[in-house]
C-alpha cells in the first residue's frame, strides 16, 4: 500500500453527525444547507431532548409502586438523561471539537516514509478501521430500538384487537415498552399503532444522537493513538530521515562539512517532532476536559442499566422476544462503555511506548541540545496520558472489567433481597 497521507479523516463522523443532527455548517457558506441542518436539529431537539424526554420523567408517578417496572423506567430515563447530555455537551462545546478536528487533520507534522516507518499507512489503516467501527455502531444502535419495536408489534398484533381497545381491556400504554405519554389521542388501535410508530423514530433519533458522539470520541482517541504511533516512528528514525533529507544516505564516508549539517538536520527534526508531541498532549487535554464528565455518566450509566438488565432478565422467559430484545439493549450498552475504556486505553499505551523509541534515535553523535531535549521528552512521556471519567478514575481495560464485576455484584444482592422479599 503506497504510503500516503489520507485526507478528511472524520469524513464518517461528519456523516453520522448530519444524520443524528448534529452537524452545524457555516451559515455564510451556503445558507440554504444551514437552514435545513438548522430545522433537522430543532426538530431533533424539540421531540427527543424536550418532548418525550420530560414526558417519561412524567411518568414516574404511575411506575414506582413496582419495582420491575420502575427499574426498567429509570434506566431508560437514565440513558436518556445521558444522551440529552451528550447532545448538550457537543452543541455547546462544538468550536473545541471541531479544533481538536481541525489540529488532528493537520499537515503541519508529516514525515517522510521510511522502510521501517510509514505514517501515512498508519493514518490510512487509523482511517478504515474508523469506518467499519462507525457504521457498525450506528447499525447496532438501530438494532436495538428495532428489535423492542418488533417484539411490542408482535404482541400489539397478535394479542390484542380493535374491540380490545374500544372496550378498554387494554390501553396504548399498557402496550408501549416506553412510559410516556403520547402527544395525540392513542383510544384506537390504529391511533395506537401511530403512536407506537411515534416512539420508534424518537427512540431512533436518540440512538443515532448516541452513535454520533461516541464515535467522535472514538474516532479522536483513535487519530491520537495514531498520532503517538507516528511520532514515536519519526522520533526513532531521526537520523535516517536527516540523511536522506540531505541526500547523504548512500553516502559511506562522510566528511566534517557532512556530518555538521546532519547534526543541524537532526536538530530540526528533533524540534519538529517536539513540537508534534506536546501538540499532541494538548490535544489529549483538550478532549479529556470536553468529555470527562460525560464518561463519567456513562460509566455510572453503564453500571445501573448492567444490574437492572440483568434483573429484569433473570425473571423473563428466555425463549421471548421481549427477552431477546432487552439482552440486545445490555449488549449496546456494553459496546458503548467499551469504545471509551478500550481506545482510552490504547492512548495510554501509545504514549508509554514514546520513550523507548526516542532512546533508539541513534543519538550517540547528535549535539548536546539534541540529547537535552531527548531526556526532557522522555521524562515528559513516562508521565502516563490518560483520559477519566469525570476526574475519579482512567478509562481503561481494568476499569471495564471492574464495573462489569461490581454490576453482576449489585445484581447478586440485589436478587437475594427480592427472594428474601418473594419469600416472606
Amino acid at each position: 500500500m503506497e504510503d500516503k497521507y489520507p485526507t478528511n479523516l472524520f469524513k464518517e463522523n461528519h456523516r453520522l453527525m448530519r444524520i443524528a443532527g448534529l452537524w452545524f455548517p457555516k451559515k455564510e457558506n451556503n445558507y440554504r444547507k444551514w437552514l435545513i441542518c438548522t430545522i433537522q436539529t430543532s426538530i431533533y431537539l424539540l421531540n427527543c431532548e424536550i418532548y418525550f424526554y420530560f414526558s417519561e420523567m412524567s411518568e414516574v408517578r404511575h411506575t414506582y409502586k413496582n419495582k420491575k417496572m420502575f427499574l426498567e423506567h429509570l434506566g431508560k430515563i437514565i440513558l436518556h438523561t445521558l444522551t440529552s447530555t451528550k447532545v448538550l455537551n457537543f452543541c455547546f462545546r462544538r468550536n473545541r471539537a471541531f479544533n481538536i478536528i481541525k489540529t488532528l487533520e493537520s499537515e503541519e507534522f508529516r514525515y517522510r516514509a521510511t522502510d521501517d516507518f510509514k505514517p501515512g499507512l498508519y493514518f490510512q489503516e487509523a482511517k478504515k478501521f474508523i469506518f467499519k467501527m462507525s457504521w457498525s455502531y450506528i447499525m447496532l444502535t438501530t438494532v436495538v430500538p428495532m428489535a423492542h419495536f418488533v417484539s411490542t408489534v408482535y404482541g400489539f398484533a397478535v394479542k390484542y384487537t380493535a374491540e380490545d381497545f374500544l372496550q378498554g381491556n387494554v390501553t396504548c400504554h399498557d402496550v408501549s415498552p416506553y412510559y410516556m405519554v403520547m402527544p395525540f389521542p392513542v383510544g384506537t388501535k390504529l391511533s395506537c399503532g401511530f403512536g407506537l410508530m411515534y416512539e420508534f423514530i424518537v427512540i431512533m433519533w436518540y440512538s443515532w444522537q448516541i452513535a454520533a458522539h461516541d464515535t467522535l470520541l472514538a474516532a479522536i482517541l483513535i487519530y491520537i493513538r495514531t498520532h503517538f504511533k507516528a511520532v514515536r516512528g519519526a522520533f526513532a528514525s531521526i537520523k535516517l530521515r536527516s540523511e536522506m533529507e540531505l541526500g547523504l544516505l548512500d553516502t559511506k564516508k562522510k566528511n566534517d562539512k557532512d556530518n555538521a549539517e546532519v547534526t543541524h538536520q537532526m536538530d530540526l527534526e528533533m524540534t519538529k517532532c517536539t513540537k508534534h508531541m506536546e501538540t499532541i498532549i494538548e490535544v489529549c487535554d483538550s478532549a479529556e476536559s470536553m468529555f470527562n464528565i460525560v464518561a463519567l455518566g456513562q460509566t455510572l450509566n453503564t453500571l445501573f442499566i448492567l444490574v437492572s438488565c440483568l434483573f429484569l432478565l433473570s425473571s423473563w422467559n428466555i425463549v421471548s422476544l421481549k427477552f431477546a430484545a432487552q439482552l440486545l439493549y445490555l449488549l449496546g450498552l456494553l459496546y458503548q462503555l467499551s469504545l471509551y475504556c478500550w481506545f482510552g486505553n490504547e492512548v495510554m499505551l501509545a504514549g508509554l511506548t514514546v520513550p523507548d523509541y526516542i532512546y533508539h534515535s541513534d543519538w550517540l553523535d547528535a549535539s548536546a541540545s539534541y540529547k537535552r531535549s531527548m531526556l526532557i521528552n522522555m521524562i515528559r512521556m513516562k508521565r502516563p496520558i490518560v483520559f477519566t471519567a469525570g476526574k475519579f478514575t482512567t478509562l481503561t481495560l481494568a476499569t471495564l472489567v471492574t464495573i462489569i464485576r461490581g454490576s453482576y455484584s449489585y445484581f447478586a444482592v440485589l436478587k437475594n433481597m427480592d427472594a428474601a422479599a418473594s419469600a416472606t
